[in-house]
């Protein structure tokens, strides 16, 4: 015997007797709880029997096993629906998780760029500070500034300045092992985006649809299978009838008939939906693993987000704190910056104080030779007015015109003498300043010179600022050139530009297109013309030329000797007026000539510059590779000497071990006179030495250890031995050779013990050492791989360059050849341009006419176009908005009729079990004429609740009382899906409530009662395995109480948010002391229970205690309070 489980309300008891069933070899098929109707010796009305309840035990069977089937493939869909949640909701924990790191990670971006240039300056400042303080030791001070000898050294406070540069070495390491960190902690959040993607292999659903669908097909053939049972059954019932009333001679062929049948049934469909069934249960099972095996991968990458996610919440702190390290080191770099810049300062103010003396020298000579000019103009002035007075002022009544008589105005001319406190240096002093300061640069060690350094920048900075010591003269010249002092050489100038310009343009002008004469067409009389015209133009732009040299030599001339005498001033006039009516002719061809020459003077200007600062950035990137390799150099030399260092530590680490093993041999723990085996002998060191040498410091350290613990061994035994010797009285020689030999001991332990700590002193050293210097080569050479890359890219700009000056001397020489053509050529007249430019500014006021109208009325148009369209979108809006409301009064309506439904919905299943559980009631305790009674005397009216009772008397037959119940339950399933119903529906629930009344009391009354412990036992039993289920079930979305809740951290520190699918804004409550302190602190998840909710709204701005998570105003949140799961 065996009993067969089946999930559901029944318990199903099936024995199994494979002695009955002999027929049935090599197919499984369970027994029925029947006697067989093939069994022998049974009379007909048993075997009818037998076959009715065999067909019945089939059906009740096949009706179990589908209604199992398709409870498997509804949880089957659940399982499947759950997973695609859990996926999609991992998906959006990825995308959050996205969004924060790519947050972090441009804020880290931003933030490294100018640390790392702040870093790489100060490292340079730091590495070139030693010799810019020898710097200043080497620049002494002028005997005109100072009178004692002193050097600039002698000027700065050199033991503060060491100590603070102490300082900032220690806080600029600090800030660049800082910097290194969280670098390092960026590379592996940036290395953190593999898990972004989901592995095909723990999330792939695509696999369970065709098991999915495999389910709904073998539930199709079990329900197949289970009509053709009842099908089958109709027509035993039919064929069993015939035979307990027809007569006996028929019934061996009907009973062979039903045997066949029977057989069909317990050897194909039987089995069939036994197999059907068994697949789908092993299906169940596939899906459940997969379910298991889904939740413990989203827990794997729920975890590997928590860490992500705590690592990305920590980097803005530390991002902010850096950058106000940086900020304060850049204050405190400020006071070497001063003491790098200082050097070229001062060779700065030394050429300045040069210059300044010049410039004081130069404006007292110009200022001497402009007083000896308005001398003699005064002197003339003079002359004339005694000229006037004797000849001519003589003869005009006095007083009458005043102010004749008056002097010429007087003349003051003055400068201070401030610039007299300057100290007395020369330009020879410059020059000996700047041949000391080469002198020091050549004495320098070639490995040891620094572009950037302070002496390479004062050698610099003499080069570029000796030039100005000459430039007070030179501007002075300039300026006068410039001004309006000497007034008529200015207006020469600038008549002299204008008939350059008009030359210029006398050469530019070419013949039309139309008159050009070409290889294949004779000249006209217009061509020959042309030529001659334009012969006579070239002869005249010749002289103009010649002219215009005379005229340049003469201006010259005359402004070199403009403040010499006054018969220069005569010449000038005179060739004033000679030049005037030639200047007049030529002015606008002058021009045009001077702008193209500018032209070409700009443009060639230019590509000077940029040669120049290409020349400068190659020069600067050979100086920063030369230095980085010089670097290298060092950096190699220094890494050779600490691994021959550590060759000798390592020579010396092998040396003490061996002297060490020479002591374990001599220091045996085994004294007795029994010798054990060799391997039994040997000291704890020698076996460690016998597996494995020591090849480190530690090994090393607990070899000592070993060592010391067998010596202190050995001195309490000879301790032991010595007492003994004492009390024996025996003083042999044996005795103290054994005690001098344990002092040579001790004192050889000691030395090996102190030799020991040397060279872990020098190991730690060594290795300490080894690391600074791996670090400066690895940024060496990043730092050689960028010199590398700049030195590549001068080379290429270069290149292009020397190609684009090469262009631009060929297309300079096209120009010029072009313009030489062009001169050749002329207009033909400049009648005909003058008529063609009026004809054109007739057409352009015409068009320009033309245009403003259709502007004027294309503007109304569009005015009037905008308006309409104005008012267009203030009719669509008004539309819009009240389509908008109008669709949420239908949605609204629209929830309300669904929730009615339900609510109708729900009555109607409660009715129906009411009126299951009253059929079968009924049955039991009341007569077909009390029920008929109680129907009749129910008063109801109308056509529908006629039609239900009529339905109803029919459910109540007490004969007939199963197979007019589904009719019934029909009728009231039709009610609940019919909307139009709602009305006739509520009022026979009405009644119908009211006749229920009336039957429980009439039963009560008839005193009957019926048993329903079991079914109460199987609910209660069913409804605990449901709440248990449901208590292991994560909930999404719509959270209550009692709901279990994965709470995730966010970027706001105080907020864990609840994992949900449309349902935001529900925060965990967070206490100081709660039970998700540890959690918290370790920015993971929390899984746990709710036990309340409240309710909250944001009216604050954000971070106030109304709104703590930065919530948009009017925003409501959920508060919940949890316990642990």
């Amino acid at each position: 015997m065996s009993r067969l489980a089946i999930d559901g309300n029944y318990l199903v008891s099936i024995p199994i007797d494979l002695n009955q069933y002999q027929l049935c070899t090599g197919v499984a098929v369970v027994g029925l709880k029947v006697i067989s109707p093939l069994a022998p010796n049974l009379s007909s009305k048993e075997r009818v029997i037998a076959f009715k309840r065999a067909f019945s035990e089939h059906i009740s069977y096949g009706q179990a096993l589908r209604k199992i089937a398709n409870k498997h493939a509804k949880t089957c869909e659940r399982l499947l629906e759950e997973q695609s949640i859990q996926v999609e909701g991992l998906t959006m924990a990825l995308c959050n998780l996205f969004t924060h790191r790519k947050s972090v990670l441009d804020s880290y971006d931003s933030f490294i760029a100018p640390a790392q240039i702040q870093i790489s300056s100060h490292t340079e400042l730091l590495h070139g500070i030693a010799a810019d303080l020898d710097t200043l030791t080497m620049i002494p001070i002028h005997e005109a500034i100072v009178s004692e000898s002193k050097v600039l050294n002698d000027y700065i406070p050199r033991d503060k300045l060491l100590r603070w540069i102490n300082d900032c070495r220690v806080a600029h390491d600090e800030l660049v092992d800082k910097v290194q960190s969280i670098s390092v902690t960026m590379n592996d959040v940036r290395a953190g985006a593999r898990i972004d993607q989901l592995e095909p292999e723990d999330f792939d659903l695509s696999k369970l649809d065709p098991l999915l669908d495999i389910v709904r097909k073998l539930v199709g053939q079990i329900e197949s299978r289970q009509n053709i049972l009842e099908r089958d059954f109709t027509r035993v019932e039919t064929i069993l009838a015939d035979i307990s009333n027809g007569p006996d001679d028929q019934a061996g062929d009907r009973f062979e008939a039903l045997e066949h049948l029977y057989k069909i049934h317990f050897e194909e469909y039987i089995p069939e939906i036994t197999r059907c069934d068994r697949q789908v249960r092993e299906t169940v099972v596939q899906f459940s693993d997969s379910k298991a095996h889904l939740t413990q991968a989203l827990m794997e990458k729920l975890l590997e987000l928590a860490k992500q996610q705590s690592t990305i919440y920590i980097i803005p702190q530390a991002l902010m704190a850096l950058d106000k390290e940086l900020r304060v080191q850049a204050e405190a770099f400020l006071q070497l910056l001063h003491v790098h810049r200082m050097p070229p300062a001062w060779g700065a103010a030394f050429i300045e104080i040069v210059r300044r003396r010049e410039h004081s020298k130069v404006l007292g000579d110009k200022v001497n030779q402009i007083m000896g000019i308005l001398t003699s103009f005064q002197n003339q002035e003079e002359a004339r007015r005694d000229t006037f007075r004797t000849e001519i002022e003589r003869y005009l009544p006095k007083g009458l015109l005043k102010g004749l008589e008056s002097a010429t105005p007087s003349i003051k001319l003055s400068i201070s003498e401030d610039e007299i406190l300057l100290p007395n240096l020369t330009k020879d002093d410059v020059t000996a300043f700047s041949q000391m300061v080469a002198s020091l640069r050549a004495i320098q060690d070639p490995s040891t010179v620094q572009t950037s350094g302070s002496l390479s920048k004062l050698h610099a900075m003499m080069v570029q600022m000796s030039p100005q010591v000459d430039s007070p003269l030179l501007d002075f010249e300039e300026l006068i050139s410039n001004s309006t002092f000497c007034d008529r050489i200015v207006k020469l100038e600038a008549e002299n530009a204008k008939l350059r310009k008009e030359v210029v343009e006398m050469r530019a002008q070419a013949a039309p297109v139309s008159q050009t004469s070409t290889a294949f067409r004779h000249p006209s009389m217009n061509d020959v013309l042309s030529s001659s015209h334009s012969t006579k133009q070239e002869e005249k732009i010749k002289a103009y030329e010649a002219r215009i040299k005379n005229l340049e030599q003469l201006l010259q001339q005359s402004y070199s000797t403009s403040g010499a005498v006054e018969k220069t001033h005569v010449t000038d006039r005179r060739l004033m007026q000679e030049m005037e009516s030639t200047i007049q002719t030529m002015t606008l061809e002058k021009e045009r000539i001077l702008k193209e020459n500018q032209q070409f003077c700009d443009q060639l200007q230019q590509s000077t510059q940029r040669i120049s600062e290409l020349t400068t950035l190659y020069q600067n990137v050979r100086e920063s590779h030369d230095k980085l390799r010089n670097e290298k150099q060092t950096t190699d030399v220094q890494l050779s000497n600490t691994l021959v260092e550590l060759k000798k530590l390592q020579d010396f680490l092998v040396e003490v071990r061996e002297y060490m093993e020479g002591c374990c041999l001599s220091l045996r723990r085994d004294t007795g006179s029994e010798q054990k085996s060799d391997i039994e002998e040997q000291t704890p060191v020698q076996l460690n030495h016998m597996r494995s040498k020591p090849a480190s410091i530690d090994e090393l350290r607990r070899c000592m250890r070993v060592l010391k613990d067998d010596i202190l061994w050995h001195a309490a035994m000879m301790e032991s031995m010595k007492n003994s010797m004492q009390d024996s009285q025996d003083g042999s020689d044996v005795t103290q050779s054994v005690a001098a030999e344990m002092v040579t001991l001790i004192q050889r332990l000691g030395e090996t013990e102190e030799r020991l700590r040397i060279a872990e002193n020098d190991l730690t050293v060594a290795q300490a050492h080894e690391a600074v210097l791996e670090a400066d080569l690895e940024s060496l050479k990043v730092l050689y791989e960028r010199a590398e890359g700049h030195v590549a890219a001068a080379k290429v700009q270069r290149n292009e360059h020397q190609a684009q000056q090469e262009k631009n001397a060929l297309e300079l020489k096209r120009l010029q050849d072009l313009q030489e053509s062009q001169i050749e050529q002329h207009r033909t007249s400049e009648v005909v341009l003058q008529k063609q430019i009026e004809q054109i500014k007739k057409e352009l006021e015409q068009t320009q006419a033309d245009s403003m109208a259709d502007i004027e009325s294309q503007k109304q148009a569009h005015t009037k176009a905008i308006e309409q369209m104005r008012l267009d979108m203030q009719q669509d809006l008004s539309q819009r908005e009240l389509s908008r409301l109008a669709f949420s009064q239908v949605q609204q309506m629209r929830e309300q009729i669904e929730d009615w439904n339900i609510v109708c919905r729900l009555s109607l299943q409660h009715l129906t079990g009411c009126l299951d559980a009253l059929v079968r009631l009924v049955q039991h305790t009341l007569s077909e004429d009390v029920v008929y009674a109680l129907i009749r005397n129910n008063g109801l009216t109308g056509s529908t609740e006629n039609c239900c009772l009529s339905k109803l008397s029919d459910t109540f037959s007490i004969s007939d009382a199963g197979a007019h119940y589904d009719d019934t339950k029909s009728l009231i399933e039709g009610f609940g899906n019919d909307d139009d119903a709602l009305g006739g529906m509520s009022k026979f629930i009405e009644h119908y409530d009211l006749l229920l009344r009336e039957l429980y009391s009439k039963v009560v009354s008839a005193g009957a009662y019926l048993d329903v412990s079991d079914s109460v036992d199987r609910i209660e039993k069913r409804w605990s395995d449901l709440t248990g289920q449901a208590s292991f079930r994560v909930a999404f979305q719509n959270f209550k109480i009692n709901d279990l809740v994965l709470f995730l951290p966010t970027r706001n520190p105080a907020a864990w948010t609840a994992f949900n699918v449309n349902t935001p804004h529900f925060f965990l409550d967070i206490q100081p002391n709660s039970v998700f302190a540890d959690r918290i602190q370790q920015r993971g998840w929390i899984l746990a229970y709710i036990t309340g909710i409240t309710d909250k709204t944001a009216t604050d701005i954000s971070l106030s205690p109304t709104n703590p998570f930065g919530l948009a105003e009017e925003t409501r949140y959920h508060i919940c309070q949890a316990t642990p799961y």
